[in-house]
């Protein structure tokens, strides 16, 4: 028993001084910040492997099944599904995905 506790005592002596948790922050900080670019590079790489609508549709498929659905009503009682929102946020980022290629190749290579 008392092996144990002089191990743990070594142990958590040892993660002070080498700041294992603010390197394990670290590394986390910096997997989500390459999430960023990477994802704008998948969209441009699905953008080019299939044709613009292939690509609309498979990302609108991913869209609906990730988020939840709803409706949303206006003032003027229109209504609006989620789908419809979900396409309409995402027809111009697939228009683009040449930006979004080169934008995240360049963010990717400074992070």
């Amino acid at each position: 028993m008392e092996k144990h506790k002089e191990f743990w005592k070594r142990v958590f002596k040892l993660a002070g001084k080498k700041d294992i948790f603010f390197n394990a922050s670290a590394i986390t900080f910096n997997l989500f910040i390459c999430a960023i670019p990477f994802v704008l590079i998948l969209i441009s790489i699905i953008g080019y492997a299939l044709s613009v609508d292939e690509a609309f549709n498979e990302i609108v498929r991913y869209g609906r099944e990730f988020f939840p659905s709803f409706t949303y009503e206006t003032q003027n009682n229109d209504v609006f599904q989620g789908a419809v929102t979900i396409e309409t946020l995402l027809r111009p980022l697939v228009g683009a995905r040449q930006i979004f290629g080169i934008i995240g190749i360049i963010v990717l290579m400074f992070f």
